[in-house]
């Protein structure tokens, strides 16, 4: 028989144990970083990339992960700005895409981590002191787009070897610029190609070349890395369509626009990637004792579609070494 007293004990025991067991279970943190880079509008598939890495690692959005969102598909001049908002809401990290965009990030903040998920030149940039041993609050991953300018020079000249007169897109906003030139200028002559140099750094600037290559009357277009150039990709396409200007750019991306090739660091690993430095951050690792990581992946991607618009015959050696052919 329980008594009255005994029936109190075990439900004070019994009925009353998993509320405390619930109370004494610490609540899960709620890690909010910002994320300065491309809408999924301008770079279909890249944020979703990331955002699949880090639920790879566990972070979900709504329960332990809060991301503000600051997208980057302006001129750049709105970048400065966004960097700064995000570092006056004290968010735990910044992820920033390109290089530009991590530099801006860098100039708001020298303490709050930053990982690259698309960066480039960090050591020439500033950002780090070295890739192995970075040093400050920048990390993360590089697309290599000064080294791999040359690369992108040969193929151009092997699909054709007839035209030795290429000029050279490039966006005198991007950090990039200055540190890739002369890789280009060296390459060239190697090559024994004539380089002139055109630049553009927003759609009216875009626009405005149609003229300016008309007249110069280039044999063949290479375009080097930029988020300005990534974001306007299918406009860049269409004008070297129109000027029947074979055309070589800095991603992969840009030949699914309408480009003709590109060999390039897989943009869509690198975001994948970058997750990886997100969540060693958030674990307690410091950005300065994470090595820089260089691509894993590499992309060269032809595009027969536009190859046969322009009357080009691309040589069967050229399309053995693509990873992705575009009929």
């Amino acid at each position: 028989m329980i008594t009255r007293r005994k029936l109190v004990l075990a439900l004070g025991i019994g009925g009353f144990a998993p509320f405390a067991s619930l109370a004494q279970q610490p609540l899960a943190k709620v890690f909010r970083i910002g994320y300065l880079g491309p809408s999924p509008g301008a770079a279909p598939g890249l944020l979703d990339a990331f955002r699949d890495g880090l639920r790879e690692r566990g972070y979900v959005e709504g329960r332990n992960l809060a991301i503000e969102y600051r997208y980057t598909d302006g001129t750049g001049k709105g970048y400065a700005a966004e960097a700064s908002d995000l570092v006056a809401r004290q968010v735990d990290l910044i992820a920033a895409s390109v290089a530009n965009v991590a530099v801006y990030a860098h100039k708001a903040t020298q303490t709050i981590p930053i990982v690259m998920m698309n960066g480039d030149d960090p050591v020439e940039n500033g950002l780090a002191a070295s890739l192995a041993h970075p040093g400050g609050n920048v990390t993360g991953v590089v697309r290599l787009s000064s080294e791999l300018l040359p690369k992108n020079l040969e193929f151009l000249s092997k699909i054709v070897p007839r035209e030795k007169r290429i000029t050279l897109l490039v966006d005198p906003g991007s950090p990039v610029t200055n540190i890739a030139l002369p890789h280009a200028r060296r390459a060239a002559k190697t090559l024994g190609l004539e380089l002139s140099i055109v630049e553009a750094s927003n759609v009216a600037e875009i626009d405005a070349l149609f003229a300016v290559l008309k007249k110069q009357r280039p044999g063949a277009l290479i375009v080097m890395g930029s988020g300005t150039f990534y974001v306007h990709r299918a406009q860049l396409a269409d004008l070297a369509l129109k000027l029947r200007l074979p055309s070589m750019f800095a991603f992969s991306e840009q030949v699914q626009a309408g480009g003709l090739a590109a060999y390039s660091a897989s943009s869509i690993e690198n975001y994948r990637r970058a997750a990886v430095f997100v969540d060693k951050i958030l674990k307690g690792a410091k950005p300065a004792d994470l090595p820089v990581e260089q691509p894993t992946k590499f992309e060269f991607v032809v595009n027969m579609k536009t190859a046969k618009a322009l009357g080009i015959k691309i040589p069967n050696s050229i399309l053995e070494m693509a990873t992705k052919v575009i009929e």
